[in-house]
């Protein structure tokens, strides 16, 4: 092949192959509708980056609940309704030869009033630094149902034809906010040790499984650590990872940090390339499934050196897919 051959080995995670080691990931376009369906515009934008030679596309983030978008345009996934749109999205990408999964979660409190109708709702009623809000929290028979929506909505992405999802944990979301000590300040099941606060990843996973079936590729997308006082660290990061593993999930896809530490989510030049390698590195420690890295890896030499050093099994582009569209064919035989 040539110089950045080993970028170009295809991966399984779980029993789907990605042809290559370079992923698209999820980053919000807002081009959706405003009521949450595919558009022209979404397929002609992923379907550009699948044929430039992306082994992975994997979708803006895709609401499993009305409460739960964090966006205005945010494509939805609560409903059957919008199985329809999503296959031709699919259907768009396959043919461009490109394994596409589907990007699902919940806000939790990082929305507001103004979006979503009602009053955000959390683990905790803890006030939030980045959106000014003060969430409602979930009443127990509230936090069962939307285990049940990440089921539904599981299904709806496999009836769709996606090849696998991804299921958010990450960037202070709704189960990112259960996990965290600086979030969840529940006394019940949901909450108190790293057992209770990891109970809702775990207990969506049972959720999905039940709907999809043991063989359909499941991608937790996880903070390394959140970097805010009080959150999760790397070492508690690695402790969950173990128990999320042998609950199902096929493929852990790392990052760092929260809204409240925005500028490690959508990093600024000054953040150091490859940022969060070393968390990606940490956790692949705790766990024999795949670990996908994202954070400022940008050039190609850097996500050549991450795979062949064995740092993470993929690399996330996000930079370089927005800019170049056509970059992993370009260096492919290079």
């Amino acid at each position: 092949m040539g110089f950045f051959s080993k970028l170009f080995e295809p991966i399984a995670i779980g029993k789907i192959i990605i042809p290559n080691r370079i992923i698209m990931p999820a980053m919000v376009t807002n081009y959706g509708s405003y009521d949450g369906h595919v558009t022209e515009q979404l397929i002609g934008y992923l379907k550009a980056r699948a044929e430039g030679g992306f082994g992975l596309i994997i979708t803006e983030n895709l609401a499993v609940h009305p409460w739960g978008r964090a966006f205005s345009r945010v494509l939805g996934i609560w409903d059957d309704d919008f199985i329809d749109g999503l296959a031709k999205l699919v259907c768009s990408i396959h043919k461009a030869g490109a394994r596409i999964f589907a990007q699902i979660y919940h806000a939790g409190s990082q929305t507001s009033k103004e979006i979503i109708g009602v009053q955000p709702v959390a683990p905790s009623a803890v006030y939030h630094p980045h959106y000014k809000t003060l969430p409602r929290p979930l009443s127990k028979d509230e936090i069962l149902e939307l285990i049940d929506y990440f089921g539904h909505a599981a299904r709806r992405v496999k009836d769709a034809g996606f090849d696998g999802i991804e299921v958010h944990g990450s960037h202070g979301y709704l189960i990112a906010q259960f996990m965290s000590p600086f979030t969840n300040k529940r006394t019940d099941e949901f909450g108190g040790n790293i057992d209770g606060r990891i109970r809702f990843p775990i207990e969506i996973i049972k959720s999905i499984r039940k709907q999809v079936g043991i063989d359909f590729p499941i991608i937790l997308r996880l903070a390394g650590d959140e970097r805010v006082s009080d959150g999760r660290g790397i070492d508690e990061s690695r402790a969950l990872v173990k128990v999320l593993e042998e609950n199902g999930y096929d493929s852990f896809h790392i990052t760092t940090a929260t809204t409240a530490t925005q500028y490690f989510i959508v990093p600024p030049l000054y953040v150091a390339p490859a940022f969060n390698v070393y968390y990606a590195e940490q956790i692949k420690k705790s766990t024999r499934k795949p670990v996908i890295v994202t954070g400022n890896i940008y050039d190609p030499f850097l996500a050549k050196e991450i795979i062949e050093d064995g740092r993470a099994d993929l690399v996330g582009m996000g930079r370089s897919a927005i800019a170049d569209p056509q970059l992993p064919n370009k260096i492919k035989y290079n």
